[in-house]
């Protein structure tokens, strides 16, 4: 992908947006990605690491598929 420009741009296969959950038992505070939650493992009700959060606002967040992400950066769990 390329800018205006013609300048190469880096982009993410397989990213996952998630929304906050309307539940307070599940999530008190109602909120989903704050400041500092980058870098964070996001996992499903199975507890299976599913991504590595990485952006998001007080509503969605974005997270890399962790199955590519494990092979390109050879991390086995």
């Amino acid at each position: 992908m390329y800018n205006s420009n013609g300048v190469f741009l880096w982009w993410m296969v397989g990213q996952i947006a998630i929304d906050v959950l309307d539940d307070p038992d599940l999530n008190p505070d109602g909120i989903w990605s704050n400041s500092g939650d980058s870098g964070s493992v996001v996992v499903n009700e199975a507890d299976e690491i599913i991504g590595l959060h990485h952006a998001g606002d007080a509503t969605t967040g974005y997270a890399s598929d962790f199955g590519p992400l494990a092979i390109a950066l050879d991390v086995w769990l």
